[in-house]
């Protein structure tokens, strides 16, 4: 569902869909408020291939991006996206086991 992952904020919201968000390295997970998204970003705005800081206190990584609806998700990455944020992914995993954390 390509149309999903790359569609605006306004388009999720016109759909029905909510934004959560999900910590690939601690496994924090939560809700976006898609209308405060939309207030400080505008509707065109798209969060397709996105990152955002962990909100997980003393984690270092960053956040992907889910669009829901009911019990269904959908991730809004796309295939180029997911290969650029696993690349980032081992990279950090990497470092982390080279300072010995």
């Amino acid at each position: 569902m390509r149309e999903v992952a790359e569609a605006s904020l306004g388009r999720l919201r016109e759909w029905g869909w909510s934004v959560q968000w999900r910590c690939q390295a601690c496994g924090g997970l939560g809700r976006s408020d898609i209308d405060k998204l939309i207030a400080a970003k505008g509707e065109d705005y798209r969060l397709t291939d996105r990152g955002a800081p962990c909100r997980t206190p003393g984690c270092e990584w960053f956040v992907q991006f889910y669009a829901m609806l009911g019990m269904r998700r959908q991730s809004l990455r796309t295939p180029e996206g997911d290969s650029y944020w696993s690349d980032r992914y081992h990279a950090w995993k990497l470092k982390q086991y080279r300072n010995g954390r």
